[in-house]
């Protein structure tokens, strides 16, 4: 919930979006090229009004259970064993941008406040076949 403002008004919050890259784990273990993890989350729209940095969250295109952007198989041989899928989400902070007290009063937007300007990735992931969806 966010905080009430004077009069009942809340404040109002614009929602930050980003996108995450994949790159390959080349480390010549067989079954190596699964090992795809998440190598960069570019901020595409920073939002703003953010008092705390808001929660990241990846996920596969279909939502929080779907698994379809992990690799199958048995990662030990390479070799496809669909029932299987190894793959695990990776994690990431958001990190605010400057605080700017003069939109403390204000109802217009204000990029400056509160705004998303970096996501840091504290757990790669592992196993992606394709790029996960990254949520706030």
């Amino acid at each position: 919930m966010r905080p009430a403002q004077p009069h009942g008004r809340r404040r109002r919050c614009a929602d930050a979006a980003a996108t995450a890259t994949i790159s390959t784990v080349a480390d010549g273990d067989p079954g190596s090229d699964k090992r795809q993890i998440v190598h960069d989350v570019k901020v595409t729209e920073g939002g703003s009004g953010y008092l705390v940095p808001p929660d990241v969250y990846f996920e596969c295109s279909g939502g929080p259970d779907d698994r379809s952007c992990f690799s199958s198989g048995e990662d030990s041989d390479g070799g496809p064993v669909p029932s299987w899928v190894p793959g695990e989400h990776a994690t990431a902070i958001a990190v605010l941008g400057e605080y700017d007290p003069k939109c403390d009063n204000s109802w217009q937007p204000c990029d400056a406040q509160g705004a998303v300007v970096r996501v840091d990735i504290t757990f790669p992931g592992r196993y992606y076949s394709s790029a996960p969806v990254v949520k706030f």
